[in-house]
C-alpha cells in the first residue's frame, strides 16, 4: 500500500505502531515523521510523534508539534497534558500549570490529571502546590500507590518526614 500510495500518511501510520510493537523505535519515528510530512491533517500522526519526542528527552520538538495539534484541533484535550507535560520538561512551570488547569477546567475529577500536575509542579519546585494537588488526586483515587509515592517524596523533600514516612 506504501507504494501505490494508497493513503500514504494513513499506512506510515500502521507501520510506525508495527514498528513501535516490535521495539524498533529508530523505523517508528521514522515513519511517523514521513506520515506527518505527507498529510499535515495526520493529527494521529503528529500526536504520536510528539510523544514519541517527549518519551526521548526532546521536549522542544515535542512541544512544537503539540502547539501545532492544538491550534488545528483545540478539542483534542488529552493534547493539553502532554504539551503541559513538554513545558515542565523545559521548566517553564506556569505555562505547564496553565495547560493543566485548562483541562482540569473541562474534566475536573480526573485524577491522573492532578496527579501529572503535581509531578510537574514537584519537578519544578513548587512542592507545597505538588502536596495539594497529590491530596487533591488522593480525595478522588485513594487506591493509587503512585500516589502515595509522589506525595511521601514530596515530604520527604520539604523535611516533613513523619508524613513522608506514612505515606510511604
Amino acid at each position: 500500500l506504501e507504494k501505490q500510495g494508497f493513503r500514504r500518511s494513513e499506512v506510515q501510520l500502521v507501520m510506525a505502531s508495527i514498528y513501535d510493537t516490535l521495539g524498533n523505535t529508530r523505523a517508528a519515528r521514522s515513519s511517523l515523521k514521513a506520515a506527518v510530512k505527507s498529510d499535515v491533517r495526520n493529527l494521529d500522526a503528529l500526536h504520536q510523534l510528539s510523544l514519541m519526542q517527549l518519551a526521548e528527552g526532546e521536549p522542544e520538538d515535542a512541544l512544537e508539534g503539540l502547539s501545532r495539534l492544538i491550534r488545528q484541533d483545540p478539542a483534542r484535550f488529552d493534547a493539553y497534558l502532554d504539551r503541559a507535560e513538554a513545558y515542565g520538561q523545559l521548566g517553564e512551570t506556569e505555562k505547564a500549570i496553565s495547560d493543566t488547569d485548562l483541562y482540569l477546567t473541562y474534566f475536573p475529577e480526573d485524577d491522573g490529571a492532578l496527579y501529572r500536575k503535581g509531578l510537574i509542579q514537584y519537578n519544578n519546585g513548587k512542592y507545597l502546590n505538588a502536596i495539594q494537588s497529590f491530596n487533591r488526586a488522593l480525595e478522588l483515587d485513594n487506591g493509587r500507590a503512585e500516589y502515595y509515592f509522589a506525595r511521601g517524596r514530596t515530604y520527604a523533600t520539604t523535611g516533613t518526614y513523619r508524613y513522608a514516612d506514612r505515606d510511604m
